[in-house]
């Protein structure tokens, strides 16, 4: 009975302790890592508003140019990221 009780609280430990490591990595899912606070109009060619979630905590603009044919990020507290916002 004892054995069972404490192979069942290991097995609780374990899965606690797996939780919290995952919780502390959340960040790191996020798309962006740098950002620009302005980019050219004329060069952007598509837009993406990428919300907060369970996997990144923080509202993420992706923006794919036209030339070079890219991705980058743009700063949603910026001038130009906060009239993307609003757009969409």
């Amino acid at each position: 009975m004892s054995r069972t009780i404490f192979l069942l609280s290991l097995v609780f430990l374990i899965c606690m302790a797996f939780t919290e490591g995952h919780r502390m990595f959340r960040s790191k899912r996020c798309l962006c890592t740098r950002t620009y606070d302005s980019l050219r109009p004329g060069n952007i060619k598509e837009s993406k508003v990428h919300k907060p979630s369970a996997f990144c905590d923080t509202t993420e603009i992706v923006v794919t140019l036209k030339k070079p044919p890219i991705k980058v990020c743009l700063n949603p507290k910026s001038p130009q990221g906060q009239r993307r916002l609003q757009a969409n």
